[in-house]
């Protein structure tokens, strides 16, 4: 694998783009990505969505106010070695927006400002979170406790090698929620989700950091922050508040070669233009088909016409 020159032009072969929820996709349906992707379907947002949109906008501001505000932390920091947790708590706390502040609007995503505001929800995550961060603060001095990396958008376009095709371009790229010091020189990974958890998500999410790793090894040291560059991935983890649930660990190699697996069949999908439905009439996997939005067009359901919605 290279790093691409390439620079399009007129009448050239269109770039596969990769993303972290199109390589999900393979574990999904291929056929609802592909649908997904040529059929103008209007989504509702629903409250679980709009919930998880404030609450990672919100989470990205109070690291902003970490950089801007770091006496606040030194407070915490102290406090939290003297076991004074109700200082803590109220020094953490003035960095994170409140509910107030979310209902009128003043640090929400503006893609959500049109959505209801869910204050109960909202609160729950953030409590949790603040307690969190109140713990992170037990075991981190103050200066290493803001990320080197705050919903980093990172991008690459390099050559991949796909069996039986050779190497093909593609354009990789991911928004990471957070890239912390690992305490030894190298790189931590954490994901915020505000879903439900479950054990069986577990592979899910180790793909997923995963390929959030991948992507900062093939990305053009050039373009990543200077206190990110030439550093190596070493641990990676996730946070659901919702569920009381968080896990850290070192990275594995199973789960990179798990993701890299679930890339190539994304990548000869594209390639033959073969997405296929993420059931047959016999597999007991249909409960997926209840969460989607393409049932009338998918082939499994209806004869497909492709001149119907082309």
């Amino acid at each position: 694998m290279t790093r691409s020159s390439y620079t399009w032009k007129p009448g050239d072969k269109t770039i596969i783009r990769v993303s972290k929820s199109t390589l999900g996709a393979v574990d999904w349906c291929l056929q609802q990505l592909w649908l997904d992707k040529t059929l103008p379907v209007q989504r509702e947002s629903t409250e679980p969505m709009t919930v998880g949109n404030d609450v990672h906008y919100a989470l990205e501001r109070f690291y902003m106010h970490c950089e801007e505000d770091n006496d606040n932390i030194e407070v915490a920091s102290e406090a939290m070695l003297k076991g004074e947790t109700k200082k803590a708590y109220n020094a953490i706390e003035a960095l994170f927006p409140s509910a107030y502040q979310m209902k009128e609007n003043e640090w929400r995503d503006p893609r959500d400002m049109k959505q209801p505001f869910y204050t109960a929800p909202y609160a729950k995550n953030r409590e949790w979170l603040i307690r969190h961060e109140m713990e992170r603060l037990r075991h981190t001095a103050p200066e290493d406790f803001p990320p080197l990396g705050n919903e980093l958008r990172v991008e690459a376009r390099v050559t991949y090698d796909v069996p039986e095709f050779g190497e093909i371009e593609v354009q990789f790229v991911g928004i990471i929620d957070r890239i912390f010091d690992d305490g030894e020189g190298g790189l931590a990974l954490m994901e915020l989700k505000t879903g439900k958890w479950h054990p069986r998500k577990r592979s899910d999410m180790r793909r997923e950091m995963a390929y959030y790793k991948f992507l900062l090894e093939i990305a053009d040291p050039n373009d990543l922050p200077d206190n990110i560059r030439g550093k190596t991935v070493t641990h990676w983890g996730w946070r659901f508040p919702k569920a009381d649930h968080w896990h850290y660990e070192k990275t594995k190699t199973t789960s990179e070669k798990a993701m890299h697996r679930r890339l190539v069949k994304l990548l000869t999908a594209y390639l033959t233009e073969e997405f296929t439905p993420c059931v047959t009439l016999n597999d007991r996997e249909d409960f997926k088909c209840g969460w989607c939005d393409f049932q009338q067009y998918c082939p499994l359901y209806t004869p497909f016409d492709m001149e119907a919605v082309s």
